[in-house]
C-alpha cells in the first residue's frame, strides 16, 4: 500500500515511481484530494484513508509505504525533498 497526499505533486511523481505501483495488488491511498483524478492517473482505483487505518499503523506522515514482509507488515514514512 502507498500512502500519498493526492494534491502534492511531489508525492504524486514519487509514487509513480515506487517499485510495485504497476502490480494489480498495490493500493493507492490517498489523504487528501481527488480519488477520481488520482485514480486516473494511477489507472486503478485509489482509496480514501481512514482514520482508523491511519492510526492502526500508525501514519503520521506521508508519502508512507505499507508492506508485507514476513509474517509482519513494515511501515515506512519516506521523506520527500
Amino acid at each position: 500500500m502507498i500512502v500519498i497526499d493526492g494534491t502534492d505533486a511531489r508525492q504524486l511523481e514519487w509514487a509513480a515511481t515506487v517499485k510495485g505501483v504497476d502490480d494489480p495488488m498495490t493500493r493507492i491511498v490517498i489523504t487528501e484530494g481527488d480519488k477520481a483524478k488520482v485514480s486516473a492517473r494511477f489507472n486503478r482505483q485509489a482509496y480514501r484513508l481512514h482514520p482508523q487505518v491511519a492510526q492502526r499503523y500508525r501514519i503520521t506522515s506521508v508519502p508512507t509505504i505499507i508492506q508485507q514482509k514476513g509474517a509482519t507488515l513494515a511501515v515506512t514514512a519516506i521523506p520527500i525533498h
